[in-house]
């Protein structure tokens, strides 16, 4: 396919020099065009950090219009973003706050309630996937829809229960009016932020703070390392509940019958197959 022009998007870039026909900045000379460009202008092209870094800025605009990568890029472009994620999830046994951690293992191992955890688009994912593991360890939680919630779905949240808030900002305004609810039916608040200062932050009676730096998109935008992060804290949580509150193999068999863990729980794998101390299939 003939490449015609390296191309910038002017909306990440905006510089009467380099303004171009249909949103794009004609770039003959990518390189050039990012040593000169004005510093007021890096910090607007993707918020750059490195703008050595982020020649991924810099695209190929093929005849019709597209953007072309070839299957090395894309090859690159794949571990570069599975490499950063986990090292934001490295990251976090040396970021999180390990004496609040083991807070909420003992608010949730102790507690005379449930659990009922909220979050919003893909807070709102991880959210339901927090409430799925809690429950595979027995200990009940529900996924509360903000949107819901105001509207006859608050009914669910009840004295000692435990309401999660899941905002990356923690400012997120369809979760911040479920605080008002939640103290006066005397509920316990955790949030689950990066920003201990937000109003979720200030509010909870319990704040865990998730930080994992940049997302690794180019826009620093799509929740990808963050969603990360949060899953990785609660999978720990669950992990460590599961020694709290001395759950069992047998406890679990009830609840799990199927699939491939079930046949394990229930000894119906097959008699070929042995599992090493790490869960990994040995055959024989």
């Amino acid at each position: 396919m003939r490449i015609s022009e390296y191309v910038i998007r002017v909306s990440m870039v905006s510089h009467p020099r380099f303004l171009f026909k249909k949103k794009y900045a004609s770039v003959k000379n990518s390189p050039y065009f990012l040593k000169n460009l004005p510093l007021k202008n890096k910090s607007g092209c993707d918020k750059l950090q490195n703008i050595e870094r982020n020649f991924s800025l810099i695209y190929e605009k093929n005849e019709n219009g597209g953007m072309a990568m070839d299957r090395k890029d894309i090859i690159s472009e794949v571990k570069r973003t599975i490499l950063e994620e986990s090292e934001a999830i490295r990251a976090l046994s040396g970021q999180l706050d390990m004496e609040k951690a083991a807070r909420l293992v003992e608010l949730i191992g102790d507690g005379k309630g449930k659990v009922v955890v909220a979050g919003c688009g893909t807070s709102a994912m991880a959210a339901r996937k927090v409430v799925h593991s809690l429950n595979c360890i027995e200990c009940t939680a529900v996924f509360l829809t903000p949107s819901d919630a105001v509207h006859g779905g608050l009914g669910v949240l009840k004295e000692n229960d435990i309401l999660i808030l899941i905002s990356k900002g923690g400012n997120t305004e369809e979760l911040v009016q479920l605080i008002p609810p939640c103290r006066s039916k005397g509920a316990v608040l955790v949030g689950v932020t990066e920003d201990e200062a937000s109003k979720i932050g200030k509010a909870a009676d319990l704040c865990l703070q998730v930080k994992a730096g940049r997302e690794p998109c180019r826009f620093n935008m799509l929740a990808t390392a963050s969603t990360l992060a949060v899953l990785s804290v609660f999978d720990a949580v669950c992990i460590a509940l599961m020694q709290y509150t001395e759950y069992t193999k047998e406890q679990f068999a009830v609840i799990h019958p199927k699939g491939a863990v079930g046949e394990r729980l229930l000894g119906k794998e097959d008699p070929d197959e042995r599992y090493d101390e790490g869960g990994r299939i040995q055959r024989h």
